[in-house]
């Protein structure tokens, strides 16, 4: 009996770390967090704990673009980051069209069968988005394709990739069937950048009552002095500072202040000087 335990043991302890293995691998965080401030939430992930990532700086025009050569013809993958793909509609064989919000469209062509298709490999409609601590990978489970197709396409970390025209879309496998994996390695998945820092905010200005007052005081002193000086120039001939509308009030007006400021602070000296006589 001690025999076949010393022999269980070293087994269990083995096969419990096996069992451990994928789940210590295995570290992604979902991006469950939204930003409204943020134009593009279909190619965004921002964690609760703050980390945040955007690949909208590799929008462009057209899709990009990667070929997967078939037994029999070959695939073509297109993919555009926050944007819909579309292609023209051909005789109803084609699924990618702006009205059905495709992620990644596949292009069939069968040299054989002299058939070409445009089948959905996902859409933008609310797709899994997931970012990995350890291998700085997030990756965006696009679903809902035409016959259940679906899209995992994974943004890897390349900080020599700098340049959004180097960006590459990659075509790493199906597996399983009309499930297809894609990658673009780019220097936007290295770091989390905070969301104030961000460049695509969409900034709201928030005016206050004090600063409309401001503009409105600004807008008649600027009126006033405009109207004032052309009426005293050109109705009543008058040139130089007597330009200036109520010249007289605004010459005098020092003066009054400094009289008025005089008057009150011979007050409270007054009823100092009083309070202390008593």
């Amino acid at each position: 009996m001690q025999r076949i335990l010393s022999l269980l043991c070293p087994a269990l302890v083995v096969g419990l770390l096996l069992v451990s293995l994928p789940a210590a691998q295995s570290a992604f965080i979902a991006c469950n967090a939204t930003f409204p401030k943020y134009t593009n939430p279909d190619c965004q992930c921002a964690t609760d704990d703050g980390s945040f990532f955007d690949f909208s700086p590799l929008q462009r025009d057209s899709p990009y673009q990667v070929k997967h050569t078939l037994e029999v013809g070959f695939s073509t993958y297109l993919f555009n980051p926050c944007e819909v793909v579309s292609v023209p509609d051909t005789a109803g064989s084609n699924f990618c069209t702006r009205d059905n919000r495709v992620a990644v469209c596949q292009h069939d062509q069968h040299d054989s069968l002299h058939k070409s298709l445009f089948n959905s490999c996902g859409r933008f409609k609310a797709p899994v988005r997931e970012y990995d601590v350890a291998s700085k990978q997030i990756r965006f489970h696009f679903t809902d394709g035409s016959e259940e197709r679906n899209s995992l396409v994974t943004f890897a970390c390349d900080p020599t990739v700098t340049d959004p025209s180097a960006v590459q879309l990659e075509f790493l496998q199906e597996k399983p069937i009309k499930s297809y994996h894609l990658r673009m390695r780019t220097h936007l998945a290295c770091e989390a950048i905070p969301p104030h820092h961000h460049t695509n905010v969409n900034v709201k200005l928030s005016v206050s009552l004090g600063t409309v007052l401001c503009i409105l005081l600004l807008v008649l002193a600027i009126v006033y002095l405009v109207g004032g000086m052309s009426y005293n120039r050109f109705a009543r001939q008058r040139a130089g500072a007597e330009m200036l509308p109520n010249v007289m009030f605004w010459s005098d007006l020092p003066s009054l202040i400094k009289e008025g400021a005089v008057f009150l602070c011979s007050k409270c000296t007054k009823g100092r000087s009083e309070y202390e006589t008593l």
